[in-house]
């Protein structure tokens, strides 16, 4: 008789500290999401925002190990999570996640420095196994392929860290299918061959 498949999920956030700021999630007093809409009712983790109640629904439903992907965006604090909230969440249950910290891309509010701070602070300071980014989600849009991103993708590189990136069409004011576009990240492999990304 065949093994049953162990699951990973690669991209959690979890319904607890900072995670909850995330528009994915509703506001205590909403009784839905509409993202949640797409393929179920609200799960009493997100409605109670528990942690105990979502490891047990990550049990029940046969996973075994979960990737928390972080969010930064420096122009819209609201809707990022913090590093340091990965952090305690990775440490408080060992061996159940991997984490990865958001980093938010330069503006005018923003340098690449701070973004390259920011790689840092996640894979040295938190120990973090990656990093994402959301190039064509929130303002500044852009594409993968930018070459202003290129510090941090260097960085990334340098410290063996993946990358994470995501990209799909989103309702950001402005947002097209050429912020989508997985062309960029077919250069940016190109330009960063030792560079793993997802």
């Amino acid at each position: 008789m065949k093994e049953p498949a162990e699951i990973i999920d690669f991209r959690v956030r979890p319904p607890v500290a900072s995670f909850t700021r995330l528009d994915i999630f509703p506001k205590p007093e909403e009784t839905g999401s509409p993202y949640f809409k797409w393929h179920s009712e609200l799960p009493q983790s997100v409605r109670k925002r528990d942690m105990g109640l979502f490891l047990k629904e990550l049990d029940e439903a046969g996973v075994v190990h979960s990737v928390m992907w972080g969010r930064r965006v420096s122009s819209n604090p609201a809707q990022s999570s913090t590093n340091e909230d990965i952090g305690r969440i990775h440490a408080d249950h060992p061996g159940k996640f991997s984490a990865f910290g958001g980093v938010s891309l330069p503006d005018a509010g923003q340098s690449i420095a701070s973004s390259v701070a920011q790689v840092e602070d996640a894979l040295i300071t938190h120990k973090m196994k990656g990093i994402t980014v959301e190039p064509g989600t929130y303002p500044p849009l852009t594409t993968a392929e930018d070459r202003r991103l290129y510090p941090v993708y260097s960085r990334c590189q340098e410290l063996g860290g993946i990358l994470a990136m995501t990209m799909s069409r989103t309702r950001a004011p402005g947002a097209n299918l050429i912020h989508a576009g997985v062309e960029g990240v077919d250069q940016v492999a190109r330009d960063f061959p030792g560079l793993n990304i997802v």
